[in-house]
């Protein structure tokens, strides 16, 4: 493998940026307070009161989402997609926007390798 320094670095940082939040939700008791906001929420869910707002709120999910299919589906500007929802497509590919989305993430992570070599080499 041409570039295994690069992605073994990629893993060191991953690695220790997820141990220290660990160590961060650990020692603020974040997994305590979650456990007692859950306790307290379950009963909730279980109301009659709470399955029919679910229900409520599914309905309008999926009359959304058709509304959504079919301005899709038909060959429509990006205005009329806009709508009232916020959601803006771009033509047929909203996928574009993820993609992007993800070289912005590679580049970051290959400036912060950058400058991670750079730090350690001054230090050396």
């Amino acid at each position: 493998m041409k570039f295994w320094d690069w992605y073994l670095k990629i893993v060191v940082i991953s690695a220790i940026i997820g141990g220290s939040m660990e160590f961060f939700m650990i020692k603020t008791g974040f997994y305590d307070k979650v456990t007692v906001l859950e306790a307290e929420k379950r009963p909730y869910e279980n109301s009659p009161q709470a399955k029919a707002l679910s229900e409520t709120l599914l309905i309008h999910g999926d009359i959304r989402m058709q509304k959504q299919e079919r301005m899709l589906s038909s060959d429509t500007s990006v205005t009329e997609l806009e709508g009232n929802s916020g959601i803006r497509f771009e033509g047929k590919h909203p996928w574009r926007s993820a993609s992007l989305i993800l070289l912005l993430f590679i580049f970051l992570m290959g400036v912060a390798s950058s400058v991670s070599q750079l730090i350690v080499s001054q230090a050396c």
